[in-house]
């Protein structure tokens, strides 16, 4: 029994082992106090170059942040869609700021360097947000006693998309009745830095990174956001609208329907499933067409951001317990992250004049079954919304939390 234990243990460390690894890679190294002058801190630039100072001066840390260099093999130059992540406290400094003076342990700082490239857009600027970002590396000065013992883990957020197939299983139901331990050393005139570059694998967007150093305060946070090429939509056609139904006041949407217009959608709605072709949307970004503000941005950003994000491609079906009765196929017009435009086809599966044998069955409901159908093709318009708001617009929730009581 006790040699099964031995195994079985050894297995979980091993594994363990293996699994860390694959979570990071890590190197350390020493920074001289009279290099964090507090102007440094003040500019991007200035923090990348020191972070660079201190990559050259160590083998070890070269060789771990391969990923950051460019064909040339010049570490760091291109940080598009990669970052770099600079944990350390807050420092003190003599009048003069420049004489560094120690370490102000009641206060933790994150810095992100990375360089936000837009779709279309030219520019290319210093950002702290992160979009589907799998190249981060993690830097920690100073903090012996806290700092450099941090755990660091990756938590991994709901994605539009599953928020999306979530809302759309309730709205069915409703109409159809780590840790990781870094060494550091420390000396009078040198503070311990410690580089830990999280594996990309890990990275899967939207998640946050969270940094723990002390168990009495919350982690430090970085978050990296989603570009998302898909969403679920339920919508109906234009002939379930009118003027009074959909409005825009106030810069808001607001969609209104008595009960009668509310029974008549719920047996009408169509399940669609869109795809966004041209680079997805950056959806914690991605703003209604009135709200959108464009100023200094080029001609083609401003274009892009009018139309290709916003154009997308869907297929769907009635939503019924015969699906296949309706099937759609068209293009759509985001309006909002929730509110969607679509122009289209509809095949409607309907019966063909016909005489079928049915043999003994007496019920039309059932001889129906037998009869010949086809397809026909109409135009289609209409509106879409994400199943969470259509459940709201149609009081489907709160009937179904009602019940539950």
């Amino acid at each position: 029994m006790n040699s099964i234990r031995l195994i079985i243990l050894t297995a979980f460390l091993l594994s363990r082992a293996l699994f860390l690894q694959a979570q990071s890679n890590t190197a350390s190294t020493t920074v001289d106090t009279s290099a964090l002058r507090k102007n440094i801190f003040k500019d991007n630039s200035k923090i990348y170059n020191l972070v660079k100072d201190m990559v050259s001066g160590n083998r070890d840390v070269g060789a771990l942040v391969k990923p950051f260099s460019d064909t040339s093999n010049t570490w760091g130059v291109n940080l598009t869609n990669k970052a770099i992540v600079v944990v350390k406290h807050a420092f003190k400094y003599e009048l003069n700021e420049e004489n560094f003076k120690g370490e102000n342990t009641d206060r933790t700082e994150i810095i992100v360097l990375h360089k936000d490239k837009s779709y279309i857009d030219n520019t290319n600027n210093w950002s702290d947000y992160l979009l589907n970002t799998k190249d981060v590396l993690l830097v920690f000065i100073g903090g012996v006693n806290d700092l450099q013992n941090s755990t660091i883990e990756i938590i991994k957020k709901k994605s539009f998309f599953s928020t999306s197939l979530a809302d759309l299983i309730t709205l069915s139901q409703a109409v159809l009745s780590p840790s990781l331990a870094m060494d550091a050393s420390s000396a009078s005139t040198k503070l311990p830095v410690t580089f830990v570059l999280l594996n990309p694998e890990k990275l899967n967007s939207p998640c946050n990174i969270n940094i723990t150093y002390d168990e009495k305060k919350e982690p430090l946070k970085v978050d990296i956001h989603e570009r998302n090429f898909f969403a679920f939509h339920v919508g109906v056609s234009g002939q379930q609208l009118n003027k009074n139904q959909v409005k825009l006041q106030n810069q808001q949407l607001t969609v209104a329907l008595d009960s009668t217009q509310k029974k008549e959608w719920t047996s009408n709605l169509v399940v669609m499933l869109t795809f966004y072709p041209f680079g997805g949307r950056d959806i914690d970004r991605f703003e209604p067409v009135y709200k959108q503000n464009l100023k200094g941005k080029t001609a083609g950003y401003v274009l892009y951001k009018y139309t290709a994000e916003r154009i997308g491609i869907f297929g769907g079906a009635k939503l019924s317990i015969d699906p296949i009765q309706n099937l759609y196929l068209g293009a759509s017009y985001a309006f909002s992250k929730n509110f969607n435009f679509n122009f289209g086809w509809t095949w409607a599966n309907t019966l063909t004049p016909s005489v079928t044998s049915v043999g003994n069955i007496n019920s039309i409901s059932d001889a129906i079954k037998y009869a010949d159908r086809k397809y026909e093709r109409q135009t289609f318009i209409g509106v879409s919304f994400s199943p969470g708001v259509i459940t709201d617009i149609l009081g489907l929730k709160k009937e179904k939390e009602s019940t539950k009581k």
